[in-house]
């Protein structure tokens, strides 16, 4: 349960949901499976500039699978956060506070919901082993939950990670990152967007 009572009143929310994450063995895979369901309302608190009821109405689903051997992932996944005509008396789920990077593709094209919200289904390949380092392909496909303009695709995109130890320097880590995002057809959504990240970690 979180209950914000922020400056901008838009962003004043209670949110009520619940999460379940567990394991099935099967054999030699290992099945990992998470999911969680939120509920957006009208925040219980006043904000700092406005006391007024915003008639807060909005969802999040958010469903994954994962089975791994030797190394090798396989999985899948859709998040959804609801969205709105603008007509509808309900409002876009919202997430202020979350850590926006790490979920959505890497290109960052919705640290912002759009109006219309947001259904992401994704699929990953990884493999990680020792001394090989660790590697993650991920690719989205993205749609409005609620069309805009009568337009719902917001585009796809590929995201590809890898890190590893650097050889002859204890406690360094490097990670190669790149993100690969194709425009759709809804206005703001239409530009593609490439990026590539290359970082150096050291622990001491």
């Amino acid at each position: 349960d979180y209950m914000l009572s922020l400056e901008r009143g838009q962003f004043a929310a209670d949110t009520y949901g619940l999460s379940l994450t567990g394991d099935i063995p099967a054999g030699p895979l290992k099945i990992s499976y998470h999911g969680e369901y939120a509920k957006q309302t009208d925040a219980t608190f006043a904000t700092t500039t406005t006391n007024i009821k915003t008639q807060n109405d909005a969802t999040y689903y958010n469903i994954e699978a994962t089975a791994s051997m030797m190394g090798v992932s396989l999985g899948a996944g859709q998040e959804l956060l609801s969205g709105t005509s603008g007509s509808d008396g309900k409002t876009k789920f919202q997430t202020p506070l979350a850590t926006l990077h790490k979920f959505n593709g890497t290109a960052d094209m919705f640290l912002v919901t759009p109006n219309g919200g947001l259904i992401d289904t994704y699929a990953t390949v990884g493999y990680g082993a020792a001394g090989l380092g660790k590697a993650l392909a991920t690719y989205h496909t993205f749609e409005t939950d609620v069309a805009m303009g009568g337009k719902s695709d917001l585009g796809h995109e590929l995201d590809l990670q890898y890190s590893n130890a650097i050889p002859g320097v204890k406690g360094l880590n490097g990670l190669l990152k790149a993100a690969f995002y194709s425009g759709g057809d809804v206005t703001n959504y239409t530009k593609d967007k490439d990026i590539l990240w290359i970082e150096l970690d050291y622990k001491f």
